[in-house]
Order: C-alpha cells, then structure tokens, then sequence
C-alpha cells in the first residue's frame, strides 16, 4: 500500500508540474489604467489584401516596450493605446505568406492621434518597408525603415494565444507529407 500510494502522489506532483509547464507566462503589454484615446496614441495595424493564393500583406504592432502584445495577429485593427509624450520601443511586423520579418522602432506620439503601421513589399520574400503614418492625413510621422523577410519561422512569435479557447495555433515548419505522383 505504501508504494500504491507513493505512486498517486508521484503521478499528481507530476501532473501538477506538467500543467505549470504549460502555463503561458508571458507579460503582455497592457495600457496604463485609466489612458483614454484623447490622451493616448491609438496604434493600429493595416492590411492589404493581394488575393493571390488567398494570403494578405500585414503591418502590425507584436510588442511595446519588449512587452508582447497578447493576439496581435488577431487584434490588428483594434486599435492599441500608448502614453502620448514617453518614447516606447515598438516592434514592428511585415507579412504575406510564408515571408515576414520585424524590426524595432522608437516612437513618441501625439496625445489624441491615431497612428496606422503601414507596410510595402519591395522586393517579395526579400525586403519590405515598414512606417507610421497619421490616420487622418496620411502624413509620415516615422519614417519608412527597410525590414528583412525570410519564411515565417524566423519571424516573431505573433500570436501565442488566439481569441478561441478551443483553437490551438501551430506553425509549420515543414511538411512530412509524401509527394504526390
């Protein structure tokens, strides 16, 4: 009986430890309590859609301050506040398809504005640009930074979590599957 009940406690100390394990444990940015959008700067993301393949180009915001932002693939074009008046660091990401990349950028805004990440392909798989732009003229407020693409795996990791509690998000990273003939 004494080895039975060694074994329960050792099987439940290692449940517990496996569901540690699996706990996220990331800190996502969160606005400051209180911040409003006439105070703050609203960033939000853009994106075009190319229709080819049925993939879209995207411009996004993954992280403020080192800080993830939680379903920043999903949240795109909610838009996310930031102190107006403080210098953050913001990550930046590109993708379509396969090829993505990100950079990191240092932004003070206005309070009140509402800032769109905007993005262009400039040479596809290989380079594209990424900048701010104001919403409501269109006018650069950051300039246009050149961002390195390769395949997704050596993109950040955008979406960790997905607004479905049933829906687990994978990533590719090659195909085991045999060649059709």
């Amino acid at each position: 009986m004494a080895i039975a009940g060694l074994r329960r406690m050792l099987a439940v100390a290692g449940a517990a430890l496996l569901a540690a394990c699996a706990a996220d444990t990331t800190v996502y940015y969160t606005p400051p309590p209180g911040l409003t959008p006439d105070h703050a700067v609203s960033l939000v993301g853009s994106k075009d859609p190319k229709y080819l393949i049925g993939s879209s180009e995207y411009h996004l915001c993954w992280a403020v301050d080192g800080r993830r932002v939680k379903d920043s693939a999903y949240r795109w074009d909610q838009p996310l506040l930031i102190t107006a008046g403080e210098p953050h660091r913001l990550s930046l990401a590109y993708g379509w398809g396969a090829a993505s990349g990100f950079i990191d950028v240092e932004f003070t805004g206005r309070p009140g504005t509402t800032v769109v990440v905007e993005g262009e392909a400039v040479d596809p798989d290989k380079l594209a640009r990424l900048w701010l732009a104001d919403a409501k003229t269109g006018a650069i407020v950051l300039a246009k930074q050149s961002v390195p693409l390769g395949l997704s795996s050596a993109a950040p990791p955008l979406a960790l979590t997905t607004p479905y509690e049933d829906v687990v998000p994978l990533q590719a990273i090659h195909s085991t599957l045999p060649a059709m003939h």
